[in-house]
């Protein structure tokens, strides 16, 4: 997959009230798989939440686009409308 169909699709998969940042690029990754919906666009999506104090949750994606190759991704979901 080359850069710029992983970022559109890392756009996409965003399409939601979720601010979100790209890290980067990297060989390494933690969480589940099983936490999130997988995309049809990567080998796998594994990532890790946790709520805060706000009410809101913030986590890690990381989105493998070739075996061993992950673009990681933050993201912070908060409950409150601005």
């Amino acid at each position: 997959m080359d850069v710029e169909k992983a970022l559109n699709a890392i756009e996409e998969w965003y399409a939601t009230d979720s601010a979100f940042c790209i890290e980067g690029i990297t060989t390494e990754c933690a969480g589940s798989k099983e936490l999130f919906e997988q995309s049809p666009y990567f080998l796998n999506v594994y990532g890790i939440q946790y709520t805060d104090d706000f009410g809101g949750f913030n986590g890690l994606i990381w989105f493998e686009f070739k075996p061993g190759k992950f673009v990681k991704t933050s993201f912070r979901c908060s409950n409150e409308r601005v």
